[in-house]
C-alpha cells in the first residue's frame, strides 16, 4: 500500500460524505484528523448518518474495498490526496453506500478529532429496505415506520451522537 512509507505530519482532512441516491438530501461535510483509525473513521460517519451500527460495514478506497487490517491503522496510512473519492457499504440486507470525497487538506490538528461542520436531511432508517423504501417513508408512500421528515437534522444533536455524549 501507498502508505507504508507515510509518517504522521499533524494534519485534518475535510470530507464531503453523501448517502448514494440522496446526494443534495442527505450530505455531511466533516472534519478528520488524520491520525484517527480507518475504523473510528467509518463508525463516526454511519453514525452521523444515523446509522446505529446494528450491522457490518467496509471501506472502499481505490476500486478495493479493505479488509479487517486496516481497522487499526491510521487514516495517514492510507495516503489520501485531495479529490479522492472512497465510499462506505453499511449493511449488506440495505446496502448503505455513502460517498466521500475529500475536498481539502490542512496542516494542524482540528479541535475535535472528528467533526461534523455542517450537513442536510435526516439520514438512514435501520432496516427499512434501503434507500427505495427510505424515499417511500420519506414521500409517506410508507407510513409503516412512522413520519420522518427528511429535511430534520440539528448539527448539535449530530455531533453529540458522532462523539458518544448521550442525548
Amino acid at each position: 500500500f501507498r502508505g507504508e512509507k507515510t509518517r504522521n505530519k499533524p494534519q485534518h482532512y475535510i470530507f464531503n460524505v453523501s448517502l448514494n441516491g440522496f446526494a443534495k438530501e442527505i450530505k455531511r461535510k466533516i472534519v478528520v484528523n488524520n491520525d484517527i483509525t480507518v475504523d473510528t473513521f467509518c463508525y463516526k460517519i454511519i453514525k452521523s448518518m444515523r446509522g446505529e451500527m446494528y450491522h457490518q460495514y467496509n471501506l472502499k478506497l481505490r476500486k478495493n474495498y479493505l479488509d479487517d487490517l486496516f481497522n487499526d491503522v491510521p487514516l495517514y496510512y492510507l495516503n489520501l490526496k485531495e479529490k479522492e473519492k472512497l465510499q462506505i457499504r453499511y449493511d449488506w440486507g440495505d446496502s448503505w453506500d455513502f460517498n466521500i470525497s475529500l475536498s481539502k487538506i490542512v496542516d494542524g490538528y482540528n479541535d475535535l478529532p472528528f467533526e461534523v461542520i455542517s450537513g442536510a436531511g435526516y439520514g438512514i432508517i435501520e432496516d427499512c429496505g434501503g434507500s427505495w423504501a427510505l424515499w417511500e417513508i420519506f414521500s409517506g408512500e410508507n407510513l409503516e415506520w412512522g413520519k420522518y421528515d427528511i429535511n430534520d437534522f440539528d448539527l448539535d444533536k449530530c455531533n453529540k451522537s458522532v462523539n458518544g455524549e448521550r442525548l
